[in-house]
């Protein structure tokens, strides 16, 4: 006998949840007319989503928030408001704000830390990064290695300009869509990166756990953004199309 009236307590809360839910569902899919304790009205509008601190409207004019503390105490009720949820949601919000605008100042300091540019001489290089840390790969054209913050660019020149940039970091430590974005954008060259979807498809192997690729409209460079699958190692690469078509027809002349 108890189980039953368990199961009956159950039925009855399911019933009641299910009507609240129906009569919600029934107040944001009908029109209707709202009007704030300032005494602004909303005509004929319809109840898009409800949010913890306020309603999302759509009317003839457009989408409009209107927070529950513009509105009636009845309006409040109908939609379940409740002031310390929204205030707990208003707090979250703003936290998540606070880490996002950190994040992105974070990147634009790394993107402008490490702009070099394609076409740069190797003393604008030096001047940029310090002295060189050594130089490395085929002597006809070697790729010449600094190192800043913990990050590595590896440098290969064609007749004294900078043609290929190529940044690191450490296994483990990555680059965020933030940062890439910046060192495309100083790479750009007053026309525009946009993301080569065959390329990435082409690249793409075991080798690498993460690999895009990106073209200048201008078909001045090239760019990846790759990740080595067994070492973790996070790579940005930007090559311009002269060096590339050097490289294919090996005819390099570097510094």
């Amino acid at each position: 006998m108890e189980r039953k009236r368990g199961r009956i307590r159950r039925v009855k809360y399911c019933q009641a949840a299910l009507a609240i839910a129906a009569a919600l569902s029934a107040s944001l899919a009908l029109a209707d007319d709202f009007k704030t304790i300032n005494g602004k009205e909303y005509k004929n509008a319809t109840v898009s989503h409800v949010e913890p601190d306020g309603i999302v409207l759509k009317t003839k004019s457009g989408i409009s928030k209107i927070y529950f503390t513009e509105l009636p105490k009845d309006v409040q009720e109908r939609f379940h408001y409740d002031p310390e949820k929204a205030a707990a949601a208003e707090k979250e919000q703003q936290n998540a704000v606070a880490q996002q605008r950190k994040a992105d100042d974070q990147a634009e300091q790394v993107a402008q830390g490490f702009e070099t540019r394609l076409g740069e001489t190797f003393d604008q290089c030096v001047q940029r990064y310090g002295p060189l840390i050594r130089q490395q790969g085929n002597p006809d054209n070697p790729q010449f290695i600094f190192e800043k913050d913990e990050i590595t660019i590896g440098i290969n020149f064609l007749d004294g300009k900078a043609a290929q940039i190529s940044y690191s970091r450490p296994a483990g430590s990555r680059f965020s869509d933030l940062e890439v974005q910046g060192l495309l954008d100083v790479n750009s060259g007053g026309s525009a990166w946009e993301y080569d979807e065959a390329e990435s498809h082409r690249l793409h192997t075991s080798t690498y756990s993460k690999i895009e690729c990106f073209k200048r409209r201008d078909g001045g460079a090239f760019a990846e953004h790759l990740v080595v699958a067994q070492i973790g190692t996070h790579f940005v690469n930007i090559t311009s199309a002269e060096y590339k078509k050097a490289v294919s027809a090996k005819q390099l002349h570097g510094l």
